[in-house]
């Protein structure tokens, strides 16, 4: 095995390791960003305030959604980069079967 196949094969690895971490991280700050502002400060009994930290947990509520959202996509993206690791391994190990069977192959 080339050292240039040893790298891709870093690289995929780091790619997938670098999108569950990130996925990880999104994850907890959907949580954290939930927690935010779980009380209405704004104004209890009053009109203004209810309305006012209404519109504020649709908009928190709303982030953390997007933030769930890019943290399954993330996981998407670290099954993917995993999955394209194996498919140029097996590609590679097909080519290498061939050329051997072919005799030119080392």
């Amino acid at each position: 095995m080339s050292n240039d196949v040893v790298s891709e094969i870093a690289a995929w690895n780091a790619r997938a390791a670098a999108a569950r971490a990130a996925g990880v991280e999104l994850e907890a700050l959907s949580g954290a960003l939930r927690k935010v502002v779980s009380t209405n400060y704004l104004g209890m009994g009053c009109e203004e305030g209810a309305k006012a930290y209404e519109a504020l947990r649709r908009l928190i509520d709303s982030g953390a959604n997007s933030l769930q959202a890019q943290a399954l996509n993330a996981a998407d993206l670290s099954s993917h980069a995993n999955a394209a690791l194996q498919s140029l391994l097996e590609t590679d190990a097909t080519g290498a079967a061939s050329l051997r069977a072919a005799g030119t192959g080392r």
